[in-house]
């Protein structure tokens, strides 16, 4: 059991590693080559996009879109992607989806049958 739990912590060492373009990933891919671990089978972990939005950013971008009118989420996620093109189109829509219920939860916005709109 304790060989097994050695192993997965290197593993997620080395993730962390590759994810963050760090120093010391010869040293741990030795480490598991010695423990018997095939690194050629295992799947390399992907690098997740640098978070580029402003704290705050898509909260006012959501308000700033909607005093022109009623807006559907899929509008509002193309609009954060035309500021920041380098962000996933699946995480923009996430990230104002986010944005968008904290909004309704503080009683800036409501969402009636999936269209967004500024409260009254």
């Amino acid at each position: 059991m304790q060989d097994r739990t050695i192993t997965n912590a290197l593993l997620a060492l080395r993730g962390q590693i590759i994810r963050g373009n760090l120093d010391g990933l010869k040293h741990v891919n030795a480490l598991l080559a010695a423990r018997g671990v095939d690194l050629d089978g295992q799947r390399v972990p992907h690098k997740m996009p640098a978070d580029t939005c402003e704290r705050g950013e898509v909260k006012m971008l959501i308000l700033e879109a909607l005093r022109t009118g009623p807006k559907r989420p899929p509008e509002i996620a193309a609009l954060i992607l035309a500021g920041h093109p380098d962000i996933p189109p699946c995480v923009a829509l996430r990230r104002a989806y986010r944005a968008a219920h904290k909004l309704r939860v503080r009683g800036f916005l409501v969402s009636d049958d999936g269209v967004w709109r500024l409260a009254q």
